[in-house]
């Protein structure tokens, strides 16, 4: 007899009300059933193993066969084709209550102990999680990460303050033992300033201009598509999208931003008190023409202005400048006339990266960043110099910008955490004073469930 067929007889007669030689004999007797039907099927042409998968499945779910053995030793009635309303609950109630109870069962514990789902009804976690009083995100909730994984810096966690039985969400800033504060939009601890991982720095980008649509502009009821979102330097066109460059008498052509870029967020959760923000991304697809002799960039922060040029032509280095100054460069790094590039250059938590169709050729970090007021000038200009080019996909992206407001710097008491919104100017949190003990941490958001449209990974 195959193993098969002996496993599956000595399963459905192990039901508990039959004495162990009836079980013995109903095995050996289903055992040759199975046998015979096997035969029957290998006959037909089937192989070994497809003809006792066909005889198994013909004589039924290895459950119910169980229940109805059982059942029927103790003369008890057994349902094998049940109908009418009354005839198919009382299937349900023999057959698969057990069964629905233990999945109602395994709901609750999840639901209670391992995950849960929550609505964010406010906007302190723009642009992460979209808050509404009705129609904010629903998140799933790990409510297990934190009995077996140490809190992290920048992880987005739900907690209970204490005095406050309310569940709130916000970001760990500062870990235990730690100094914290904010400069400039920036975050320091023990005096020196932290930088997100690239995944979620990527994820907290804000967008400013994107489609050849100014995001800001919609948000304070002055739109400015395309070209009229700059002031431009030369001779500008538009056409099809694209933004084509021939330089003035000065040999050059520029497009800059013509907005002050502000902590406010598209969508309407801004403050009227905008602050002006200079971490900013930059990124284009550029093709120069022949005779192009340079492409290049400018960010403004504060004090500081950095300056990219990406020479064109068929050798090259790429020459980062602060404050007019050479700070670093890029060996073997220029663009090839008649070929499409795409240049992303930012400015982000005091380190400058370029990247170059995805590549990171430089970093440079500041030494000492200047710090000094801002002033209401374009934080963005692109441009080409001696020559044309043609310009397209202009995003315009910036960092979050934390407020120094409240009682900074702070020293974080041991097993507590210091605790932040991402909408940094709409966010009742660390910075007033109160931390969250480890234990009132209730677990790490791990996914946007609703709505569908928003669905991510909450990073």
């Amino acid at each position: 007899m195959s193993h098969r067929l002996d496993r599956y007889a000595r399963r459905v007669t192990s039901a508990r009300s039959l004495p162990p030689t009836e079980r013995d004999r109903l095995a050996e007797e289903i055992a040759g059933h199975l046998r015979d039907s096997t035969e029957r099927y290998r006959e037909g042409g089937l192989s070994e193993r497809r003809a006792e998968r066909k005889a198994i499945h013909d004589f039924g779910d290895p459950g119910r066969v169980r229940t109805d053995l059982g059942r029927a030793h103790q003369g008890r009635r057994v349902l094998f084709r049940p109908s009418g309303f009354s005839e198919h609950l009382s299937a349900f109630l023999i057959y698969d209550l057990k069964i629905a109870v233990t999945i109602l069962a395994l709901v609750i514990l999840l639901r209670w102990q391992v995950v849960s789902a929550y609505h964010i009804p406010t906007k302190s976690m723009e642009p992460t999680l979209h808050g509404d009083p009705r129609n904010g995100d629903r998140i799933l909730v790990n409510k297990l990460y934190y009995r077996f994984f140490p809190p992290e810096r920048f992880q987005v966690a739900v907690f209970i303050r204490e005095g406050d039985e309310r569940s709130l969400i916000k970001r760990i800033a500062g870990l235990p033992n730690e100094t914290l504060d904010i400069r400039h939009g920036d975050l320091y601890i023990d005096d020196r300033i932290v930088r997100k991982p690239p995944e979620i720095q990527e994820d907290l980008l804000v967008p400013v201009f994107a489609d050849n649509r100014d995001l800001l502009g919609e948000l304070q009821g002055d739109p400015r598509e395309g070209l009229l979102a700059f002031d431009t330097v030369g001779e500008w066109t538009e056409e099809d999208g694209r933004y084509l460059a021939a330089p003035g008498d000065d040999g050059q052509a520029r497009l800059e931003f013509a907005r002050e870029i502000s902590d406010e967020y598209p969508g309407g959760s801004q403050r009227s008190d905008g602050i002006e923000v200079g971490d900013l991304v930059i990124s284009f697809t550029v093709l120069p023409t022949e005779g192009c002799g340079a492409v290049g960039a400018e960010l403004r922060e504060n004090g500081d202005c950095f300056d990219l040029r990406i020479p064109v032509g068929s050798s090259g280095r790429a020459v980062l400048l602060r404050n007019k100054e050479e700070v670093d460069g890029a060996d073997g790094v220029f663009l090839i006339p008649g070929k499409k590039t795409r240049i992303r250059f930012q400015n982000i938590d005091d380190r400058v990266t370029l990247r170059i169709n995805g590549r990171e050729v430089l970093v440079f970090d500041v030494p000492d960043p200047s710090g000094g007021d801002s002033q209401p000038v374009p934080a963005v200009i692109i441009g080409v110099v001696d020559g044309g080019a043609a310009f397209e996909n202009i995003e315009i992206r910036r960092d979050l910008y934390y407020r120094s407001e409240g009682q900074l710097p702070t020293r974080i008491p041991p097993g507590h955490y210091f605790m932040l919104g991402d909408n940094s100017g709409n966010s009742a949190d660390s910075r007033t004073g109160w931390t969250v003990a480890e234990d009132r941490l209730v677990g790490r958001p791990l996914f946007v469930i609703w709505p569908f449209n928003r669905a991510k990974v909450v990073r």
